[in-house]
């Protein structure tokens, strides 16, 4: 054991070296050379080949966290933080590492609220004006990159809670055929893993909100972001589905786990930003296609990952109903009523496609009164009045065509 200890101490110690030695390598070259100069492109390969060697060392190692890595991984954070030059593909490892040192809060901040001053926020006009001091290199050309590398750390998260739930599900499955001996043990156990997932749930929905209001560029970032709030919407569907078959009807056991935090950050909050930006994409789609004329598989493409991503939130909404009939405590109140998504994100189009009938049927007057009333009125109409009057609206079908 002793061994093991001193093998790891000194291989942590031999990494911090090596970082030690990359962030002098790249205090020289933004010393010896300024940006956009005749050795500019010779001095990108380096920071390249120095950008591989920190991710070797960072993202592939599973070691315990050592005092001297910490201090060259804080020195090298500082350097990409402030450097002009294009040191962005240092972040994945840094986040990694400061992953493994539960640090990447402060971090992941930092980077949104940069991409929040370059990008802007969905529906705020001049979203833009309060630039950030860190993160100098993060421009235009590089912010869909960082964007990219954001949603890439959230996916590795997702992956730890679902290594979570998972071990949560085999703890259940024991809970039910052990012994009175070690019931306690694994029930203690699991709600510890249980508030283990309310907190990294809660983080990840905060960070996911923040990206997901970004003024994102309609096509790979969209495409990024809205399957990384997929994913983050069926972790929470899962999460509460365990939670379900872990509770039952017993209200007591849910109040040690505090899921009112959860629910506060994923419900209405998180609902409404994820709705917003879905109508951010269709907008823009919609525009697309209208000004293109001929972009009708690109819209298909890069909306196609919006109604899984509607699917997750229903499931999720449903589950959180579930748990509250079941456990008679009320969870309604932190969700959002999901009622009619789909006609609100298509009011857009509906709009124009309605605009676009009465114009083409404006010489007819009684035509144009009988077919706005009927298109505007079919959709809010109750059943019984659908059959009621469906023989006197046939008439009005009959004379549109």
């Amino acid at each position: 054991m002793h061994s093991t200890e001193t093998t790891e101490n000194d291989l942590s110690e031999s990494i911090a070296v090596i970082l030690e030695q990359v962030n002098k390598a790249l205090r020289n070259l933004d010393l010896e050379t300024e940006p956009q100069t005749e050795r500019d492109v010779h001095t990108k390969k380096l920071i390249t080949a120095l950008g591989h060697l920190v991710a070797t060392v960072l993202e592939n190692t599973n070691m315990e966290c050592h005092p001297a890595l910490t201090e060259a991984t804080n020195k090298l954070e500082q350097h990409v933080r402030m450097t002009q030059r294009d040191c962005i593909a240092l972040i994945p490892p840094l986040l990694a590492a400061c992953c493994r040192q539960h640090q990447e809060g402060v971090l992941l901040h930092d980077l949104i609220t940069k991409l929040t001053a370059v990008m802007g926020v969905i529906d705020e006009e001049n979203s833009r004006v309060s630039e950030s001091d860190s993160f100098v290199s993060v421009d235009d050309k590089t912010s869909q990159i960082v964007l990219g590398y954001a949603c890439a750390h959230m996916v590795a998260r997702f992956k730890h809670a679902e290594h979570l739930l998972s071990q949560a599900k085999d703890l259940q499955l024991a809970l039910k055929c052990c012994t009175q001996f070690h019931m306690q043990k694994i029930d203690k156990e699991l709600k510890e893993i249980f508030k283990c997932l309310v907190v990294q749930l809660s983080q990840m929905s905060s960070w996911c909100g923040k990206l997901a209001k970004l003024q994102f560029p309609v096509g790979l970032s969209s495409d990024k972001i809205l399957q990384t709030c997929t994913r983050l919407y069926a972790l929470l569907a899962a999460f509460m589905k365990q939670l379900i078959a872990y509770v039952g009807h017993d209200a007591a056991l849910l109040h040690p786990i505090r899921l009112e935090r959860l629910l506060k950050l994923s419900g209405k909050k998180l609902s409404t930003v994820i709705d917003n930006a879905i109508t951010y994409v269709e907008a823009s789609q919609g525009r697309r296609g209208g000004a293109g004329g001929g972009g009708g598989a690109g819209v298909l493409k890069d909306t196609r990952h919006i109604p899984r991503l509607v699917l997750e939130v229903e499931r999720f909404s449903e589950y959180c109903l579930l748990l509250s009939h079941n456990t008679k405590v009320d969870l309604q109140q932190y969700l959002s009523l999901g009622t009619a998504r789909d006609f609100r994100i298509k009011a857009p189009a509906l709009q124009e496609a309605l605009a676009q009938e009465l114009n083409d049927t404006r010489p007819d007057d009684d035509a144009v009164d009988d077919d706005a009333e009927t298109v505007l009125n079919s959709p809010i109409i109750s059943d019984e009045e659908n059959s009621s009057g469906g023989e006197e609206s046939q008439p009005k079908k009959r004379k549109t065509r």
